[in-house]
């Protein structure tokens, strides 16, 4: 994903600016695209467990769309790939979502559960993240 936003912004995104400096238009539908872009990437890669576990789905749908646009408006050909790797990555996270949900859900809906690693495993291992951090979110989330 690294290599295509470098290739995006510093390739294909100044070579299109280019071509349009005397289209306000474009270049101002391009400026809101790549801000918008800049929200969903945010959301996608720097979310807590609790919101990537319920609405990280959104986000990389999100983040895919607006990729998606972003490509055609610049008349970009070849990136079915591209989007068929995000769609897998959609489709992974839609079914490790499932049971992270019921774990987290299960201490956020009971305040007087004690938090424990052993019912957590799964998601600790899917956000591959630590039992401490998610600990922390759930308490946070509880509060």
């Amino acid at each position: 994903m690294a290599n295509t936003f470098s290739f995006l912004f510093e390739q294909l995104l100044p070579h299109y600016l280019a071509l349009n400096l005397n289209s306000v238009e474009n270049v101002n539908t391009m400026h809101n695209l790549v801000f918008l872009l800049a929200h969903k990437a945010q959301q996608v890669f720097t979310s807590h467990v609790i919101h990537t576990a319920i609405d990280q789905n959104w986000d990389m749908k999100g983040l895919k769309q607006v990729l998606v646009r972003i490509l055609k408006t610049m008349g970009a050909e070849g990136y079915e790939s591209l989007v068929t790797c995000l769609d897998s990555q959609i489709k992974n996270q839609n079914l490790q979502s499932s049971s992270c949900i019921k774990a987290i859900n299960s201490f956020v809906r009971n305040p007087r559960k004690i938090i424990n690693q052993d019912d957590l495993a799964n998601s600790i291992n899917t956000y591959e993240t630590e039992f401490e951090f998610i600990k922390e979110d759930i308490e946070k989330y509880r509060a």
